[in-house]
């Protein structure tokens, strides 16, 4: 790697290593990915041990409860909103995916040389963009508390409701193009 040096490189290298091991489990550490969920997920069981209604209804969003902050985002999202409302979010977002991905191509089959349709297949590829990264964060770590991603979601959803071509609005609502 001539271009960021000899100890940079190494460096990457080392850390590159360092990760693969750990998502592995091999190498010097007893410590791996699998390892680190397999533990989350017995630390709510026992939770649930203690308090089984917290399997319905979850924990909210307070200090109580399991201990939130750790490296498996979606058993904290299950503990935060309870199995109905995790499942819910879980199944409702990734249709709401692939429903946004449908009418980007909906958008862009029936384009023509004018912008506004343009303008729509880019915010709905935006709102598919947001609502996926939400997902794909909350395996690592839970993001529906974090002030400076739930409103962007918000909006995403905002802009499914508005611009997703076939989506569900009160009769006397008209769609501005």
């Amino acid at each position: 790697m001539r271009v960021v040096g000899q100890r940079m490189s190494q460096f990457v290298f080392f850390n590159l290593v360092g990760q693969g091991s750990l998502a592995l489990g091999i190498g010097d550490t007893d410590i791996s990915i699998w390892s680190i969920t397999l533990a989350n997920i017995q630390g709510y069981a026992g939770h649930l041990s203690e308090y089984p209604l917290s399997l319905v209804w979850g924990d909210g969003f307070s200090a109580y409860g399991l201990t939130k902050g750790g490296d498996i985002g979606w058993v904290e999202s299950l503990a935060r909103f309870g199995m109905p409302f995790f499942l819910m979010h879980a199944v409702g977002l990734t249709r709401l995916i692939v429903a946004g991905v449908r009418g980007a191509r909906a958008t862009s089959r029936t384009e023509g040389p004018c912008a506004p349709r343009l303008y729509r297949r880019g915010l709905i590829e935006f709102a598919v963009s947001v609502i996926l990264m939400a997902l794909i964060m909350d395996v690592h770590y839970s993001v529906w508390s974090a002030k400076a991603v739930l409103p962007i979601v918000f909006f995403a959803l905002a802009i499914f409701h508005r611009d997703l071509p076939g989506a569900r609005r009160p009769r006397d609502q008209k769609v501005v193009p």
